[in-house]
């Protein structure tokens, strides 16, 4: 509807705009008409009064001449007559005076004297002439204007305004995501154009949507086999940590169940016996279930976490496997609360990742340091190991460091270390997807991770997760 307005507007003023110049036109021609007819007749006039003014100066003189002008004068109703003497220079041409319309006719009375007969008349109906063409033309352009208005606007809005209303609904959807719903034009001007090729547009977009979505599924399927293959690979490393840890309670059970089955325990002996068997196996439940959740496959959960609590059980499900390669894990554990929305068994198996990471680093043993801080977006390093990353301002982030005493990560093999299926370690001892499945995860959670390594003396690798600021 407003493009119909505004076309019919333009018309509008177009039509102004020529009435406007016809108008001017035409009073031009009226103009040129009056005077034209005026020193006709003025002329014609002038001729037939000389030999009646001639013989009226022969007969009277110069009374006589002023009476016969006199007379005539009063007589005609149009035209008002006066005489001159002939002035040297003078000019015998017409002139327009600002309401009378002269005419000037030389007479020779003698061969001495000779004069001029002023006719004029006033200019009441060239004005009258110029108001009835100034009222026809309005007259007509407002018919003019009334009539094919009328016809723009019923036109305009079945053949301009309803197609575009469609278009711009069309465009109003597609932004809402509907790429489904054709548009239906029949027009064959180029706003039926427009519609097929927004049409056309809709149908690739539409294909191209479903391809992407048909991608992208794939696409987390197979990074959800890899974080699992990942977490199938860890427990595997746990086994033989884990023979370890459920021995020493096993050994504590039998030998209590065979000391209960002897016979030579008293009452009080064989119910404390129990309390221990009961114990142990409460600790061997803790432990099973701990390993049974870190290597279940499931989707996304997020939820509310505290980082301490999955830090902590991480690093006592880790701890067997790390005495046995004679490495101590130590978890500087803060005193405040580490609150967060964030995916706790993908959390986890990022910790798990660094950490078995970090204990592989030291085949000769050492000390793996955990800590858990709060930084502010002021306060964390510009030099982060992902490019262009997006430090907010005025944001918290929870910082994780692993800190190890191994050998270090050489300056040529940073910047690849995040990438699928790399490693430095020997055939049979990594598949290179643990740092690559936390950055992936870490980066989901809206995070990012900083890595700072020294060749022969360990690396540090630092996790950030923005929070939002409750303070």
């Amino acid at each position: 509807m407003k493009l119909t307005a505004k076309i019919v507007s333009i018309y509008f003023i177009g039509i102004l705009v020529v009435s406007a110049i016809f108008a001017w036109i035409a009073i031009r021609w009226e103009e040129e008409a009056f005077y034209e007819q005026a020193s006709q007749r003025a002329a014609q006039m002038g001729n037939s009064l000389q030999d009646k003014i001639v013989l009226a100066w022969n007969e009277h003189g110069e009374e006589g001449v002023f009476r016969f002008i006199s007379q005539v004068s009063e007589a005609d109703q149009h035209w008002k007559l006066k005489w001159f003497w002939f002035q040297p220079n003078a000019s015998l041409n017409e002139r327009l005076t600002p309401k009378r319309f002269c005419h000037y006719h030389a007479i020779v009375l003698d061969g001495d004297r000779r004069g001029q007969l002023e006719i004029s008349q006033t200019l009441h109906q060239l004005e009258k002439n110029k108001r009835s063409a100034i009222h026809k033309i309005l007259l007509f352009s407002a018919a003019q204007v009334v009539v094919t208005g009328l016809i723009l606007a019923l036109f305009g809005i079945r053949y301009i305004g309803r197609p575009m209303r469609q278009i711009i609904e069309k465009t109003r959807a597609i932004g809402q995501g509907d790429l489904a719903s054709p548009l239906h034009l029949t027009s064959n001007d180029e706003l039926g154009e427009l519609a097929q090729k927004i049409n056309t547009m809709c149908s690739e977009l539409y294909a191209s949507q479903n391809q992407a979505q048909v991608e992208a599924a794939a696409r987390v399927e197979a990074v959800e086999q890899l974080r699992h293959a990942d977490r199938l690979r860890t427990v595997g490393r746990l086994a033989s940590g884990l023979a370890h840890e459920m021995g020493t309670p096993l050994n504590v059970v039998s030998g209590r169940a065979g000391l209960i089955h002897s016979g030579k325990l008293s009452d009080t002996e064989i119910i404390e016996s129990a309390k221990t068997i009961r114990k142990e196996a409460e600790r061997m439940t803790v432990i099973l279930r701990q390993l049974l959740d870190f290597a279940r496959r499931s989707p996304p959960q997020i939820k509310a976490t505290e980082l301490k609590k999955a830090v902590s059980s991480t690093i006592e499900l880790l701890a067997s496997l790390a005495e046995n390669n004679h490495v101590k894990l130590r978890f500087n554990d803060p005193k405040e609360a580490f609150l967060i929305s964030v995916d706790p068994e993908q959390f986890r198996q990022v910790v798990s990742n660094l950490l078995m990471n970090a204990v592989q680093s030291m085949p000769r043993g050492g000390e793996v340091t955990v800590a858990l801080i709060k930084k502010r977006s002021g306060a964390v390093p510009t030099q982060a190991w992902e490019l262009a990353r997006p430090v907010k301002v005025d944001t918290t982030y929870y910082c994780l460091t692993v800190s190890d005493q191994g050998s270090g990560i050489d300056q040529e093999n940073l910047e690849h270390i995040f990438e699928p299926f790399f490693t430095t370690k020997g055939v049979g001892e990594g598949t290179g997807l643990g740092l690559s499945i936390s950055y992936g995860i870490i980066k989901e959670h809206g995070g990012w991770i900083d890595v700072e390594s020294v060749p022969g003396e360990g690396t540090c690798f630092s996790v950030y997760i923005p929070v939002e600021d409750k303070s």
